[in-house]
């Protein structure tokens, strides 16, 4: 929820207009798998399909549901056309993020978030550097949405520290966790 609302905010704030939830979309995965490719974990462990503009990711989209963050607002643009935008009721915790994770977030931002920056750049953007996007797009047959995998991320014969992380995030998602009565605490 931070997330959304941190890029949705200053999405507005660096061009001076909501949000349209395609831009939110595509930051969200340009930083995602940006930290998954720089320390082998996601930074949002969120569920993205691929879509011919690029991932989308699965929940805020077939969703759209208000949060206490943000809400989606359907507008209707210049040529009559019903859109959504995202429109961030607070401040987003920031204390969530590393710096490292804030700069790569800024960096997005600095790249796609000013008025010469164009909707095609970002979308092309999401082509070109998300592997995931491109083997999942790849095999998709006449779909028109397919689900996406981080480990598409990864060449898996290249056995390097970040894909080691990558490994030890996926096997603890498969350790059950177990449910404690409060007696049992």
């Amino acid at each position: 929820m931070n997330a959304v609302c941190f890029f949705a905010r200053e999405h507005s704030k660096r061009i001076g207009r909501p949000a349209f939830q395609t831009y939110v979309y595509k930051y969200l995965a340009l930083f995602d798998f940006k930290v998954l490719e720089l320390e082998g974990l996601p930074a949002l462990d969120i569920k993205y399909n691929a879509m011919e503009m690029g991932p989308v990711p699965l929940g805020l989209y077939s969703e759209k549901q208000d949060t206490s963050h943000y809400r989606f607002l359907p507008i209707r643009n210049a040529k009559g056309e019903e859109k959504t935008i995202v429109d961030p009721l607070i401040e987003p915790n920031l204390d969530y993020f590393s710096e490292d994770e804030i700069s790569i977030m800024k960096s997005i931002l600095d790249e796609f978030a000013h008025p010469g920056a164009s909707t095609e750049a970002l979308i092309d953007a999401t082509h070109e550097r998300i592997q995931a996007w491109k083997k999942a797009w790849a095999r998709r047959g006449m779909a028109k949405s397919v689900p996406m995998s981080y480990s598409d991320t990864f060449d898996t014969d290249e056995q390097t520290e970040v894909y080691e992380h990558f490994l030890t995030y996926k096997a603890l998602q498969r350790v059950p966790r177990r449910r404690h009565s409060m007696g049992q605490l």
